[in-house]
């Protein structure tokens, strides 16, 4: 389906392509969802156990999957840290291409001969058609940002290898495991192999179904929307991504439909309307959980695994009262690092996102993976450790706080900061 351009197709191959790409997301949807109680039962058995028995926090006991969920520091990883070495082999630096603009640097290093522009084809071919920041064909697939995939490869090329020593986590393993009874070590042990082993399905089920298959959809509304733009149909191309997938074949076809009035109605409301608008609860508050002595012995584990898991996506605290430029959070990754702040809150502020910068948003999901090679922190308004964002940076080894309820409102965009992944701080330093 990737290998398909839609520019080259008729007007009854785009619908038949478009089609096909709409029904492939919904497969995809189908396929991630049907992972989701998999991919948390093994991680929240392992975490709900371990700090009953040892007293240990649950981010001490999650540090133990650090290296377990390659994708999740970023998709196409290992291809990003080849073409980084084939650059620095060929002398090649970002300092070469000063002054051009992204999209024209990205051509040059893709038509670089050899190794390194098999190598940039590559890496374009997985990455270039995942979503960026989330789920919907509102939102841009990676190859019309072409200064995020720019940076990713030159952070690459600038940084140091990925911290991947796990001999700090083999040394915290054995320390955690001695603080477990000795009768339950032996299953303490095979409760953190089960979590390791599954706990990559987390991040893939985004990452390797809809982000992509979100991003071939958004390719193919878009060239129909060039099409209805030029027979003047639509002002501009990207309104069609506004419309229901039958309003969109209805246009294509010369019906009547869906008016440009209300597809710039609905790009308002899109475009003013944040998650912030969004209610607690769709309709009645739900019920509180059967208690566990009521359910049969089999359901009570699977319960207390999934309420384990689950616990631990977000923190229900409220924010905490901090000093002035100070914001306070849920510290998920260790580690202090100073950079620029530059606050995320749409898919179109990722464009501004440079090497080295501390991103600030109000949440992450598997979709921002694509930009996590290029970033020095993380910090964010909601969340927890089992969060998207608490599992990359333990990943990345980065300084990361979650559930700070206010930081992308209290944090100026390109404010200097000091992230303190310990304490679970960032301070406004300029």
């Amino acid at each position: 389906m990737q290998a398909i351009n839609p520019e080259s197709l008729d007007n009854e191959g785009l619908i038949q392509h478009m089609t096909d790409c709409y029904q492939n997301v919904a497969e995809m949807l189908y396929r991630h969802h049907i992972f989701t109680i998999p991919s948390v039962i093994p991680v929240g058995l392992y975490v709900g156990n371990v700090c009953q028995w040892s007293g240990a926090s649950p981010g001490e006991a999650l540090y133990l999957l650090k290296g377990s969920s390659p994708v999740s520091r970023g998709l196409a990883a290992a291809e990003l840290e080849q073409i980084a070495l084939l650059l620095q082999q060929a002398g090649i630096d970002a300092d070469q291409f000063r002054g051009m603009p992204p999209v024209d640097v990205l051509q040059a290093l893709r038509s670089l001969s050899g190794n390194i522009g098999e190598a940039i084809e590559n890496y374009l071919h997985i990455v270039g058609m995942q979503l960026i920041s989330g789920y919907d064909i509102t939102e841009r697939y990676a190859l019309e940002v072409p200064e995020i995939l720019v940076a990713n490869i030159f952070s690459a090329l600038a940084s140091n290898a990925i911290d991947e020593n796990q001999n700090s986590v083999a040394e915290a393993r054995r320390a955690l495991r001695l603080k477990i009874p000795s009768e339950h070590r032996d299953e303490f042990d095979t409760l953190l192999d089960e979590a390791r082993l599954i706990n990559r399905l987390r991040d893939e089920r985004g990452a390797y179904n809809e982000a992509r298959a979100f991003g071939l959809s958004r390719r193919a509304v878009l060239e129909a929307g060039k099409r209805l733009q030029a027979q003047g149909h639509l002002p501009q191309a990207d309104a069609l991504v506004h419309a229901s997938h039958e309003e969109m074949l209805a246009l294509l076809r010369g019906q009547s439909g869906v008016s440009i009035a209300e597809l710039q109605e609905r790009e308002n409301w899109y475009n003013n309307t944040t998650t912030d608008d969004v209610p607690p609860f769709l309709g009645p508050p739900p019920e509180p959980p059967l208690p566990l002595e009521a359910l049969p012995e089999d359901a009570r584990i699977g319960e207390a695994a999934i309420g384990a898991a689950f616990g631990n996506l977000s923190d229900p605290s409220t924010a905490a009262a901090t000093p002035d430029q100070v914001v306070k959070g849920f510290a998920v990754s260790t580690g202090i690092y100073e950079g620029t702040a530059r606050l995320i809150q749409s898919p179109a502020d990722f464009q501004r996102l440079q090497a080295g910068d501390v991103l600030i948003t109000k949440n992450t999901s598997a979709a921002f993976n694509v930009v996590m090679p290029m970033l020095g922190a993380l910090v964010t308004d909601r969340g927890g450790q089992l969060s998207h964002a608490a599992i990359v940076a333990r990943e990345y080894g980065i300084p990361a706080l979650v559930s700070t309820r206010n930081a992308t409102r209290i944090i100026p965009d390109g404010a200097r900061v000091r992230v303190d992944g310990t304490s679970g701080t960032v301070e406004v330093l300029s």
